[in-house]
C-alpha cells in the first residue's frame, strides 16, 4: 500500500517537472531583434527566437529537444529564414517532409541543422 501512494506522488511531481519544465516553451514570444557575441558553441545569444514546432512541411524532431533541453531557440534573422525556406519547399518540393534538428539553447550554442525525412 505504501509503496502504490510512493509510486502515484512520484509520478505526479515527475509530471509536475515536466511541465514545468516546458513552460518557458509554451509560453515564449518571439519579439525584437536576437543579438549574438562569441563564436559557435562559446558564444550568447540575446532576444532568442523559438523557432516553431511544426508547420505543413515540417517538425522539429524531438519534443524532449524542444519542450525539455530548451534546444529550438536561434538569432531572429535565421528563424525567419528557416519559417521562409519552408514556405518555398510548398512550392519547390511538394510532398516532402522535413526536420529541424537541434538549434542553440535560450542563451546560445551549438547552430542547427535541417534534414530532409523523405516524401509523403
Amino acid at each position: 500500500m505504501k509503496m502504490r501512494r510512493f509510486c502515484r506522488w512520484g509520478a505526479a511531481l515527475l509530471l509536475a517537472a515536466l511541465v514545468g519544465l516546458a513552460l518557458p516553451e509554451c509560453f515564449h514570444e518571439n519579439r525584437g531583434q536576437s543579438r549574438t557575441y562569441g563564436t559557435v558553441g562559446a558564444g550568447k545569444l540575446e532576444r532568442p527566437y523559438l523557432v516553431p514546432f511544426s508547420g505543413r512541411n515540417f517538425r522539429y524532431f524531438s519534443y524532449i529537444s524542444y519542450y525539455l533541453w530548451d534546444n529550438a531557440y536561434t538569432h531572429s534573422q535565421v528563424c525567419r529564414t528557416i519559417v521562409e525556406a519552408y514556405r518555398t519547399c510548398e512550392e519547390t518540393c511538394p510532398g516532402s517532409q522535413f526536420q529541424l534538428m537541434e538549434c542553440s539553447n535560450r542563451r546560445g550554442g551549438e547552430s542547427c541543422c535541417i534534414t530532409p525525412t523523405g516524401t509523403a
